[in-house]
Formats: C-alpha cells, structure tokens, sequence
C-alpha cells in the first residue's frame, strides 16, 4: 500500500514540475510574463490563476459552518 501511495506522490510531482516548465516555457517565448508565481496585496497569481485571499476565506468560513466543532468518536 505504501508502494503505491508513492508511486502516486511521485507521478503528481512529476506532472507538476512539467506543467510549470511547459507553462515557464511558453510564457517566456509568448506574450505572457514568465511569473510562475506572483505575489500581491490582496491574493496569489499561480500560472493565470488569481486567488484572492477575502474569497479564500468567505469559502473557508463556508465549509466551517458544516464542520462540528467538537467530533465525536466511538
């Protein structure tokens, strides 16, 4: 079982390392800037996705009013 949640690490490493070299790639020859990642005030830039973090926390705040606070086990 260990085996096989290994191989599965290693394979969404694997993708990810070339998605981000493709995306770096591409950017860089296109009309794109080469920012992987950028930083700003309000949220996160990830290869042309914006997260912002006031929504971030508006959807975590959501997914905390289904969660008990305290979890009862048997």
């Amino acid at each position: 079982m260990k085996r096989i949640a290994l191989i599965l690490f290693c394979s969404a490493v694997c993708i990810s390392v070339g998605t981000s070299v493709a995306y770096y790639n591409t950017a860089m020859t296109g009309y794109d800037n080469a920012n992987i990642v950028s930083f700003y005030e309000d949220g996160v830039y990830i290869l042309d996705m914006d997260i912002n973090f006031t929504e971030l926390k508006k959807g975590l705040n959501k997914i905390k009013e289904y969660i008990p606070d305290k979890i009862l086990t048997i």
